[in-house]
């Protein structure tokens, strides 16, 4: 164990609630028998941040634990930790599990109801240190930089999807919405050897990504017909719809392009207030699989090898870097939709 850090003076972001974040100082957590400091270098705007920063996510005001997509060096360990030393470098998966209520005893822990969900014990990824669970922490190699390794925890969210609707070979695949998720989405089916990928998405800055990063074809929502696009080169709908959006339109639209027996994957987290009417009938005639994922899901380590290896590319993902002490302007900026992954650095 390295020397102390107590008593050391630390910036931490705080959201006071709607609107109004602070960058305060307070003293660097203590360490504990089980868990492992970690001087945060580089975390990334996740859309449930702006979720909560904006008040349409539940969570308690003041709120401490804003930032859970981060990577950084662990420079203190407790006397029972065994697989983290020093100097590692490190992403956390910030979801906390019991370990023995109902559903992580069946090996479902991302569902766990005693979770403790984007709460590391002193405070989030927006901050100069963090104290979290050795459990949590997951090391990275030397040759996945920090910026890179801030995707470890959305791809594991992705890569959890993709675990849970099943893909063949040549199948065709719609992704409504363009940001990060939509666009590591767009990667990862590719990878899967689906032959027809069409993305719809608004912004011309995600558009362009999509198109360098793969997608077969690209649709702007505002000014051309999804449907009538979909109907021309997927005569009977398309084979999975995957909505990375989370608003009403997308959502209707998934039911509108998908075929008979096909698969919607809804990977978005939305507004909690956020109610759509859909078609039961419509559900039921097609014979529709309508699936939700949330959170990864033991796919930290995969997602890892795949940004390690280069096999999923982040760097064009990657408009947008300010310091912790700008962080308001990164949020506004990414709430006017000017970004599409904006990392933060401390």
């Amino acid at each position: 164990m390295t020397g102390s850090k107590s008593g050391l003076i630390m910036k931490n972001l705080v959201v006071y609630g709607p609107g109004d974040i602070r960058i305060e100082e307070k003293s660097v957590p203590q360490i504990e028998e089980d868990k492992v400091l970690i001087k945060v270098d580089t975390c990334g705007i996740c859309g449930t941040d702006l979720l909560i920063y904006q008040g349409k996510f539940p969570v308690t005001f003041p709120y401490h634990n804003l930032g859970h997509e981060y990577c950084g060096e662990v420079v203190e360990v407790g006397s029972r930790v065994k697989n983290v030393s020093p100097k590692d470098r490190v992403i956390v998966n910030p979801n906390y599990w019991c370990g023995y209520c109902y559903f992580c005893s069946m090996g479902e822990e991302h569902l766990c109801r005693n979770k403790k969900i984007f709460k590391a014990k002193s405070n989030g990824g927006f901050s100069e240190y963090v104290l979290v669970s050795e459990k949590l922490v997951h090391k990275i190699p030397k040759d996945l930089s920090s910026e890179h390794a801030t995707f470890v925890e959305p791809l594991s969210c992705c890569l959890h999807g993709v675990d849970m609707i099943g893909i063949r070979m040549g199948a065709s695949v719609a992704i409504l919405g363009g940001g990060t998720i939509g666009l590591l989405m767009l990667q990862l089916m590719k990878l899967n050897g689906c032959a027809k990928v069409i993305l719809s998405e608004p912004l011309e800055i995600k558009r362009d990504v999509a198109k360098d990063i793969g997608a077969d074809i690209v649709v702007n929502p505002l000014s051309e017909d999804l449907v009538k696009i979909v109907e021309a080169n997927t005569p009977h709908g398309v084979d999975i719809v995957i909505e990375c959006a989370g608003v009403s339109d997308t959502i209707k639209e998934s039911f509108n392009i998908i075929r008979d027996k096909g698969t919607i994957l809804f990977l978005a987290l939305s507004d909690q207030k956020l109610q759509v009417p859909f078609s039961h009938f419509q559900v039921v005639q097609k014979e529709l699989n309508i699936r939700g994922a949330v959170f990864g899901h033991r796919t930290h380590e995969r997602a890892i090898e795949l940004l390690s290896d280069g096999k999923i590319h982040v760097e064009p993902i990657i408009t947008h870097r300010y310091r912790l002490n700008d962080i308001k302007t990164a949020i506004e900026v990414c709430l006017q939709g000017k970004a599409i992954k904006t990392l933060v650095t401390t």
